[in-house]
């Protein structure tokens, strides 16, 4: 449970410009690692609260490492924006928890989040940098 919320901090202190005190501002990365993006929704995610069953998405595909820097594949690189609001994974599975220069690995993330409206995923790059990708999610 601490972990979740210290995970949560740390990618909310991401999202926002001037809140990291001597670290660069955020700005969009030169390149994506995502590919081959699915969401698609699901039933019976639990709320980490309340353990109370919510409907929820899964999004899963591929991250390639097309930088110098290892990139982590957990919880606290991936951040689902619906609108305003970030929504940190309630359940991550990468390959590979790490993937170093030209690695690729599988993933998939579980969000408690709503089924409708516009959701974003957004992955962090080890330099700070982040890409995003607008997810269509099927009826």
């Amino acid at each position: 449970m601490r972990f979740r919320i210290l995970a949560g901090c740390c990618a909310l202190v991401a999202l926002l410009p001037g809140c990291g005190g001597s670290h660069a501002q955020a700005r969009a990365a030169t390149h994506d690692d995502l590919q081959a993006i699915i969401a698609v929704p699901t039933s019976g995610v639990r709320n980490g609260a309340s353990g109370a069953p919510l409907t929820g998405i899964v999004v899963s595909g591929e991250i390639t490492n097309n930088d110098t820097q290892t990139i982590r594949c957990g919880n606290a690189s991936f951040v689902l924006m619906h609108g305003t609001n970030a929504i940190l994974p309630s359940k991550t599975w990468c390959a590979a928890p790490a993937l170093d220069a030209g690695q690729t690995a599988a993933f998939s993330l579980t969000f408690a989040a709503p089924g409708g409206g516009d959701l974003t995923l957004q992955l962090t790059h080890p330099d700070g940098s982040y890409e995003r990708h607008d997810l269509a999610i099927p009826r």
